[in-house]
Formats: structure tokens, sequence, C-alpha cells
């Protein structure tokens, strides 16, 4: 029994793992651009990639108001990050 006892803690290690939740990433391109330009990061780990789609602004919107059109888009229950560029930065920073 005392050799399988390593084998069961690296199975139960292993079992932990895969049953994690994975991080979610939230992509927000620059304006003229789209998740493609996130195409080549390819990050160790159990992550999500998720592109943030943009809606048109209304005329005269202030950023805040367009950042919060985007919330809807987001969910917080578990693990996030946000990687924007340019207008996405922007954005993120907002949120």
């Amino acid at each position: 029994m005392r050799r399988f006892i390593p084998f069961i803690i690296l199975l139960s290690y292993f079992h932990c793992l895969a049953q994690e939740t994975p991080t979610k990433i939230y992509l927000f391109p620059g304006e003229g651009s789209d998740e493609r330009i996130f195409e080549k990061i390819k990050p160790e780990g159990n992550y999500l990639f998720i592109p943030i789609v943009y809606p048109i602004p209304a005329r005269g919107s202030t950023m805040q108001d367009y950042a919060k059109q985007l919330i809807a888009q987001i969910d917080t229950s578990g693990k996030y990050l946000f990687i924007g560029v340019s207008l996405g930065g922007m954005l993120c920073t907002e949120l």
C-alpha cells in the first residue's frame, strides 16, 4: 500500500488542476482592429480568451458611458483579467 500513496497524491493533484475553473482573459482591441491582434499571446496555464465586441457608441457618449455598455459581456463571478490595446486599454482602465 505504501508504494501507491505517492501515486494517489499525484493523481489527486492533477485531478484538482483539471477541475480548476479557467481564468477568463477579456481582450479589448484598439479601434479599427479585432481579437486577431492578440492571436500570438499563448500563456501557459488554464486561461480562456474572451474577445469583447464593441457596440456602436451613442452620439455624445463619454468613455465612461461606453465602458458601462461593455459590462454585460464580462463575468466577474470568477477570476478574470483585462488586456487592452489603445482604445481597449483606455476602456480597461475605465472598467
